[in-house]
């Protein structure tokens, strides 16, 4: 460290732990995120018993913990290292009541802060370290179950999701009780405490934490005034609620929010196969990372997931638009012009369109969709990478791979690196990669992706049109259907889709059994399956005073997974 550095600790790790930090060298890189650099600091296999314990009694590796690094000047809104720091001490702190749900929140270790040099601020979050993540259970999961020539066992798999799901909506009921609203529920945001390979089999042992609280929200602000939250670029598609995608004037209930994330990331977990181009090296589990798409990078989605032509008929559903199916992959009702626009303007300029348009946001600038995009673009030429890739023997996030090195003969010195995948523990997808495998002793399987439960191959507006075909969209005139729409931007009045009719609960279902087909077969109608069902038709809701909030989901739950926990006894 540098005469310039100093350091200001939480106190919650042992001085040496923090000594250890400070030696050059220590850190051993993991992944880099938007707005962070996450990295493994090795604990000496002498001494710290005291922490070793409590991470034992948190599930979490006793041989390493985490350290998320966040540059303060660099950090870009509406991230805050800072508030995930404040929170997770409040969470964490002895004079709040936990309960079980504390239990599946990543627990808080300390914090410190470095300064290399008088214009660098580098804030240090030290977090437990969890082998895998769900989003690593669903790469696992859809190519064990693609390349199987026998099937998989339905109801272990419902079994497990029941199991994750009580525990994910226990941690949001816990949440919520405090008066906080994640606001970013994911796949990749959800750490196990088994590898992903051994989860089903383990199933009644395996829990959850849910992490990265960077764009939480406090329902009290700083100043102690209630607010509700209006920033809309929080969620990560394909997990964002319709609400956020039309930035409502007066704000949006966040833990609504959380429920239809959660939701949704509960679906996916019996999404359709889908087969890509690339295929899997099937190599030892502790190097193998399968790979999977996301809403957003088109390999998931085709492109013809919209229909940007002028319907015919006075009422935009003439019999010339063209209409989707879960078959051939037309995820989306045909759209209309909004008034004043080009009804044959493309994805992006329909994008403009929607909420991301109007967004005031909690304090951001105005140009924060473009700073956005510019912070996203500039990351992928930061620190001599391709882009972002799957360390090998990473655990905690997605991440970098630097660029391979270039032999005397001018080829990779690492030939056949996959290509780019996006970033899976900030804003975008959640895509994973692998290095290849030495070719004399290699297997290639077939690659298979999980298909999410709404596409988001066309940003906003694609999502908003799968979503509305699933859900239905109201008439100007039924505004009592979904009364938060009238104060969207757009309105529900001007919103450029073709009118369906709300989807009552029993629609509901027969469109899931389309779309999760591992959920609803035969095979899988067990009390797991009808719970996880339940809570689908509950929290997946076009309007979020309809939705069950996270306490009648965890409750729906809970008989299952007690039930599951007595089993493994």
């Amino acid at each position: 460290m540098s005469e310039a550095t100093s350091t200001q600790s939480g106190h919650g790790l042992e001085r040496g732990v923090l000594a250890l930090a400070d030696k050059p060298g220590a850190f051993r890189y993991l992944t880099r995120g938007l707005t962070s650099s996450i990295y493994a600091l090795d604990l000496p296999s002498e001494g710290n018993k005291g922490l070793k314990v409590k991470l034992a009694r948190y599930g979490a590796s006793s041989s390493c913990i985490v350290v998320k690094c966040v540059d303060l000047e660099d950090e870009a809104r509406p991230h805050s290292v800072l508030k995930e720091i404040r929170l997770l001490q409040s969470l964490w702190s002895s004079d709040t009541k936990g309960g079980e749900g504390r239990r599946f929140i990543v627990p808080f270790l300390d914090t410190s802060e470095d300064i290399p040099d008088d214009f660098t601020t580098i804030q240090r979050v030290f977090l437990p370290y969890y082998p895998s993540t769900l989003t690593e259970w669903l790469v696992h999961d859809a190519q064990q179950q693609g390349n199987s020539e026998s099937s998989v066992d339905a109801r272990n798999r419902c079994s497990f999701v029941a199991r994750v799901a009580y525990q994910l909506f226990s941690a949001l009921c816990f949440l919520h009780s405090q008066g906080i609203a994640h606001r970013d529920v994911k796949p990749s945001n959800l750490l196990l405490t088994h590898p992903a390979s051994s989860c089903l089999q383990q199933s009644e042992k395996v829990e959850v934490r849910l992490c990265d609280f960077g764009t939480a929200h406090s329902g009290v602000d700083e100043q102690g005034t209630s607010s509700r939250p209006k920033t809309c670029s929080t969620s990560t598609h394909p997990y964002t609620p319709p609400e956020l995608l039309f930035s409502p004037q007066d704000g949006y209930d966040g833990t609504k929010v959380d429920v239809w994330e959660a939701g949704c990331v509960v679906a996916e977990c019996f999404g359709r196969l889908k087969e890509t181009s690339d295929p899997v090296v099937d190599r030892p589990r502790t190097e193998r990372i399968g790979e999977r798409g996301r809403g957003g990078g088109g390999s998931m989605w085709p492109s013809a997931a919209l229909d940007f032509s002028a319907p015919s008929g006075s009422n935009g559903s003439g019999s010339g638009s063209k209409r989707a199916s879960p078959d051939d992959g037309l995820l989306g009702p045909p759209l209309r012009a909004a008034p004043g626009t080009s009804a044959s303007a493309g994805a992006s300029g329909g994008r403009m369109m929607l909420g991301s348009a109007f967004d005031d946001g909690e304090g951001e600038d105005e140009d924060e969709n473009d700073f956005w995009k510019k912070q996203e673009a500039d990351l992928f030429k930061q620190d001599g990478c391709d882009g972002p890739k799957r360390t090998a023997g990473g655990g905690l996030f997605a991440g970098y791979l630097p660029k391979p090195a270039v032999g005397s003969n001018g080829t990779s010195a690492a030939p056949g690196l996959r290509r780019p995948l996006s970033l899976a523990d900030d804003d975008e997808d959640d895509s994973f990669g692998a290095l290849p495998a030495d070719p004399s002793s290699a297997t290639v399987q077939r690659s298979f992706i999980r298909l999410p439960l709404f596409g988001a191959a066309q940003g906003d507006l694609g999502l908003a049109a799968d979503m509305f075909t699933l859900l239905g969209l109201p008439e100007p005139d039924q505004a009592h259907l979904w009364p938060e729409a009238v104060r969207f931007r757009p309105p529900l009045d001007r919103m450029p889709f073709v009118r369906k009719p709300v989807a009552s609960k029993a629609e509901l279902e027969a469109k899931l059994r389309e779309r999760l087909v591992d959920l609803y077969g035969q095979e899988a109608e067990d009390e797991a399956a009808k719970a996880i069902s339940d809570v689908l038709l509950g929290c997946l809701r076009l309007s979020a005073e309809e939705r069950w909030d996270a306490r009648k989901a965890a409750d729906r739950l809970a008989a299952v997974a007690v039930s599951q926990a007595n089993e493994g006894k």
